[in-house]
C-alpha cells in the first residue's frame, strides 16, 4: 500500500486523509501490509509514506515468487501519472523476481478529485489491457471491495503453490480440454504431477491384500445404510473403497492438492 497526493495539496490535511484512511481500515479488519515471512498478500511491501510522497523502493521489496493486489490510496487528484508509474514498477519488479502483481485495487476519498483521478487511472490500466477495481473509503461496500482484494491475493497465492495430481495422464476424449503443464503452471500458477495408472492400480492391489476382510465389511455396512441399491454387487463396492484408500495414500505421497483421475481406464479387468 501506498498513499499519493499532489504536491500542491497542503500536507496538513492529506497527512489527516492519511491518517483516516489507516483507521477506516483497521474497522474493516484487513491488513494490506505484508506479513512478515508471509505468502500472497495485499499491498506492496511498502511502508505507507507521509501523504505526497510515493514508495520510491516498493518495487524492490516485492518478495521472490509473491503474489499480491497492489494497493495505492489515492489521496488527491493530480496523481494519476504517479499512480500508474507505481504500479508498473510494482508489476515489473515482481515479474522480475518470478511473482505476479494482480488488478489493482484504488482506495479513492469523497473528496479532493480523489474519486475522478482513480477513474481517470481505471480508463488508462483497461484501455492498456489492464484491470483494476476502485473503492471509496467509507462508503457502502468499500469494505467487501477490500476484503475481495484479500481473497483474491490469498487464492491467487495458493494456486502458485499448489500441486495437481493426473492420475493417468489426459484422456483422448478430452480434445480440447487437456492445457500442457507448463502453460497450466504459467497461466494459473499450479504444478502438475503425472502419476502413471500402474501406479494407481499397484497401490489399490496393496490396499486389497493389506486387508481384504475388512473392506468387505466396509463394502457390506455402506451397502446396508444405503436407501437402495440398485446396481453394484459388494464385490464392486469393496474395489471401489480399494481405490478410495489407495487414491488417499497417494495424494499424501505426493503432496497434492487436488487430482484428477482416468477413470474409465480403471473399469476393465
Amino acid at each position: 500500500m501506498a498513499f499519493f497526493a499532489s504536491p500542491i495539496a497542503r500536507r496538513e490535511e492529506t497527512e489527516a486523509s492519511a491518517a483516516e484512511v489507516e483507521a477506516e481500515l483497521r474497522k474493516v479488519g484487513e491488513s494490506l501490509r505484508t506479513p512478515a515471512g508471509g505468502g500472497a498478500r495485499v499491498g506492496a511491501d511498502a511502508t505507507p509514506q507521509a501523504a505526497g510522497e510515493a514508495d520510491p523502493g516498493a518495487a524492490q521489496a516485492v518478495g521472490r515468487g509473491r503474489v499480491f493486489v497492489p494497493v495505492p490510496v489515492v489521496l488527491t487528484g493530480g496523481t494519476e501519472a504517479q499512480v500508474l508509474a507505481w504500479l508498473d514498477r510494482q508489476a515489473t519488479a515482481a515479474a522480475r523476481e518470478g511473482g505476479r502483481a494482480l488488478a489493482p485495487l484504488l482506495l479513492a476519498l469523497p473528496h479532493s478529485n480523489s474519486l475522478p483521478a482513480c477513474l481517470e487511472i481505471l480508463a488508462r490500466l483497461r484501455t492498456d489491457g489492464r484491470g483494476g477495481r476502485v473503492a471509496v473509503v467509507g462508503r457502502a461496500g468499500w469494505s467487501r471491495e477490500v476484503s475481495a482484494a484479500a481473497a483474491t491475493a490469498r487464492v491467487a497465492g495458493f494456486m502458485r503453490s499448489a500441486r495437481i495430481g493426473l492420475f493417468g495422464g489426459p484422456s483422448e476424449w478430452l480434445a480440447a480440454s487437456s492445457p500442457d503443464p507448463e502453460t497450466v503452471r504459467r497461466v494459473w500458477g499450479p504444478e502438475v504431477v503425472t502419476v502413471p495408472l500402474a501406479d494407481v492400480v499397484e497401490a489399490c492391489r496393496a490396499v486389497l491384500a493389506e486387508d481384504p476382510a475388512g473392506l468387505r465389511r466396509q463394502a457390506a455396512e455402506l451397502m446396508r445404510r444405503a436407501e437402495e441399491v440398485v446396481e453394484p454387487d459388494s464385490g464392486t463396492v469393496t474395489g471401489a473403497l480399494a481405490l478410495h484408500q489407495a487414491l488417499r495414500g497417494l495424494v499424501r505421497r505426493h503432496r497434492l492438492d487436488a487430482v484428477t483421475v482416468r477413470c474409465f481406464d480403471l473399469l476393465g479387468p
